[in-house]
């Protein structure tokens, strides 16, 4: 953690990502409507993303993924596909804001944000972390971090 990944698009573009921090939440740490949601766990990562090419990076919390790891490719675990970031994560009320949706950056430009993962433990989570403007599932990123 707190050491910048260099990322490339398909499409030539580029950017720092940082890890800043990840957290485990017990039970309720997401929202249904106006309620948290019981026995609902959930890992939160922080990011900044700094782009470092003339050509605009593109993110979107809806390609980045946390997985356990173990599998028989790398990322994965046999009995636990990696899963999406989901938006029902409850960031205000854990006071981890601005949550990190999605967007793109112009050289020199940063975003910072947190993402939230829905999974019942912490522990080692794999993050991948891949382009929303590839027609194939295209990994940028991909960090290994202790919650």
């Amino acid at each position: 953690m707190g050491v910048p990944l260099h990322a490339r698009s398909t499409d030539g573009a580029t950017a720092d990502i940082t890890v800043n921090s990840a957290t485990w939440s017990p039970p309720g740490c997401t929202t249904h409507f106006a309620a948290p949601t019981p026995g609902s766990s959930c890992n939160v990562v922080e990011m900044t993303i700094t782009a470092t090419s003339e050509r605009f990076f593109q993110f979107n919390q809806l390609y980045m993924f946390a997985g356990y790891g173990g599998g028989s490719q790398p990322w994965t675990h046999p009995n636990d596909p990696p899963q999406p970031s989901t938006p029902a994560v409850d960031y205000q009320r854990l006071h981890m804001m601005p949550p990190l949706q999605s967007g793109g950056l112009s050289d020199g430009q940063t975003a910072h944000g947190f993402v939230g993962f829905g999974m019942p433990t912490g522990g080692d989570l794999y993050i991948t972390i891949n382009d929303p403007g590839s027609s194939a599932p295209y990994t940028e990123a991909g960090f290994i971090v202790h919650t």
